[in-house]
Protein backbone atom coordinates (compact mmCIF):
# COMPACT_ATOMS: atom_id res chain seq x y z
CA UNK A 1 0.00 0.00 0.00
CA UNK A 2 1.18 3.91 -0.87
CA UNK A 3 2.35 6.09 1.71
CA UNK A 4 -0.65 8.27 2.25
CA UNK A 5 1.65 11.22 0.94
CA UNK A 6 2.12 9.19 -2.00
CA UNK A 7 -1.48 8.52 -2.50
CA UNK A 8 -2.17 11.89 -2.41
CA UNK A 9 0.25 13.42 -4.83
CA UNK A 10 -1.03 10.28 -7.53
CA UNK A 11 -4.40 11.06 -6.63
CA UNK A 12 -4.02 15.00 -7.71
CA UNK A 13 -1.85 13.90 -10.74
CA UNK A 14 -4.67 12.02 -11.88
CA UNK A 15 -7.31 14.34 -11.00
CA UNK A 16 -5.93 17.63 -12.80
CA UNK A 17 -5.60 16.33 -16.11
CA UNK A 18 -9.31 14.59 -15.62
CA UNK A 19 -10.26 18.40 -14.23
CA UNK A 20 -9.17 20.23 -17.64
CA UNK A 21 -10.80 17.03 -19.93
CA UNK A 22 -14.14 17.90 -17.89
CA UNK A 23 -13.63 21.60 -18.63
CA UNK A 24 -12.85 21.00 -22.68
CA UNK A 25 -9.22 22.03 -21.99
CA UNK A 26 -6.97 20.48 -24.41
CA UNK A 27 -3.85 19.90 -22.47
CA UNK A 28 -1.59 19.69 -25.90
CA UNK A 29 -3.04 22.48 -27.07
CA UNK A 30 -2.41 24.54 -23.52
CA UNK A 31 1.11 23.12 -23.81
CA UNK A 32 1.36 24.76 -27.20
CA UNK A 33 -0.05 28.17 -26.62
CA UNK A 34 2.65 28.35 -23.26
CA UNK A 35 5.45 27.61 -25.79
CA UNK A 36 4.16 29.94 -28.26
CA UNK A 37 4.09 32.24 -25.38
CA UNK A 38 7.51 31.81 -23.83
CA UNK A 39 8.99 31.89 -27.80
CA UNK A 40 7.39 35.25 -28.38
CA UNK A 41 8.92 36.86 -25.17
CA UNK A 42 12.09 35.52 -26.25
CA UNK A 43 11.83 37.22 -29.56
CA UNK A 44 10.65 39.93 -28.03
CA UNK A 45 14.29 41.05 -26.43
CA UNK A 46 17.41 42.86 -27.39
CA UNK A 47 18.75 40.08 -28.37
CA UNK A 48 17.11 38.49 -30.56
CA UNK A 49 16.64 41.56 -32.40
CA UNK A 50 20.11 41.80 -32.41
CA UNK A 51 20.40 38.96 -34.02
CA UNK A 52 18.52 39.64 -36.57
CA UNK A 53 19.92 42.74 -37.44
CA UNK A 54 23.11 41.14 -37.94
CA UNK A 55 22.14 38.14 -39.91
CA UNK A 56 19.56 40.63 -42.49
CA UNK A 57 21.22 44.06 -42.35
CA UNK A 58 25.50 43.87 -41.06
CA UNK A 59 26.47 41.04 -43.95
CA UNK A 60 25.99 44.19 -47.00
CA UNK A 61 27.62 46.94 -44.86
CA UNK A 62 31.25 47.72 -45.61
CA UNK A 63 32.04 47.42 -41.61
CA UNK A 64 29.53 45.13 -41.00
CA UNK A 65 32.21 42.58 -39.53
CA UNK A 66 33.31 45.43 -37.18
CA UNK A 67 30.14 46.24 -36.15
CA UNK A 68 28.98 42.77 -35.49
CA UNK A 69 31.81 42.07 -32.88
CA UNK A 70 30.93 45.58 -31.50
CA UNK A 71 27.38 44.25 -30.53
CA UNK A 72 28.23 40.94 -29.60
CA UNK A 73 30.69 42.04 -27.36
CA UNK A 74 29.61 44.72 -25.93
CA UNK A 75 25.59 45.31 -25.96
CA UNK A 76 24.26 41.68 -26.06
CA UNK A 77 25.95 40.71 -22.99
CA UNK A 78 24.77 44.19 -20.93
CA UNK A 79 21.40 44.38 -22.33
CA UNK A 80 20.57 40.95 -23.98
CA UNK A 81 17.37 39.57 -22.31
CA UNK A 82 15.66 43.48 -22.22
CA UNK A 83 12.66 42.93 -23.61
CA UNK A 84 11.93 45.13 -26.53
CA UNK A 85 7.83 46.55 -26.15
Amino acid sequence: MLPQSDFEAFKSAVEFPLALIKRGIDRQQQERERLAKKEQKRKNTFAAVAQDFIAEKLPSERKGREVERDIRRDFIPARGKVPIP
